[in-house]
């Protein structure tokens, strides 16, 4: 499991590269972490400063393995679609080609 309960963050790469490890996800809704993660899908997001919903979540995802390993899974999917290096450079020409015309 992997737990990042930042008050402040932009677009965390450790939240990508546990996406990629296909582990848990407890994180807090800081930054573009949205932009990472679904909450309930393919991890859990809670506010930030928030202790108990912090340790609910994380209890939680302790608990249940299934659920645990099947964020993880999807995690890992869309990093897979959306942060690897492969993914950013046939984004990037997409862009371009639209760009060109």
């Amino acid at each position: 499991l992997f737990v990042l309960p930042s008050r402040n963050e932009g677009l965390p790469v450790t939240v990508m590269e546990a996406m990629l490890a296909g582990v848990g996800l407890v994180v807090t809704a800081v930054g573009a972490i949205r932009e990472e993660l679904t909450d309930g899908e393919s991890g859990r997001i809670v506010p930030p400063e928030d202790p108990a919903a912090l340790a609910k979540a994380v209890a939680e995802l302790l608990a249940d393995d299934e659920a645990r390993a099947g964020m993880g899974r999807r995690a890992r999917e869309v990093a897979l679609e959306r942060f690897t290096v492969e993914a950013t450079v046939a984004r990037y020409c997409e862009l371009y080609d639209r760009l060109a015309g």
